[in-house]
């Protein structure tokens, strides 16, 4: 897990936030949750990293009758 640095603050409307690398690309959030996810997308993109592969959750295996 990678770590990222930002500066988020709430306002009557919301969150408002940046990364600390990137002052000028603020994003805002309907929630703290919710900014915090644009924050960690805001990373992916300017990083040039691609989303990994979301993997289907694990099944059980049959029941032997």
């Amino acid at each position: 897990m990678q770590l990222i640095n930002y500066t988020m603050w709430e306002e009557q409307n919301g969150w408002r936030g940046y990364l600390k690398d990137h002052p000028n690309q603020v994003v805002q959030g309907k929630s703290f949750d919710d900014l915090q996810l644009k924050l960690r997308h805001l990373k992916r993109d300017l990083t040039g990293q691609s989303r990994r592969p979301e993997l289907p959750p694990p099944q059980a295996p049959p029941r032997a009758a």
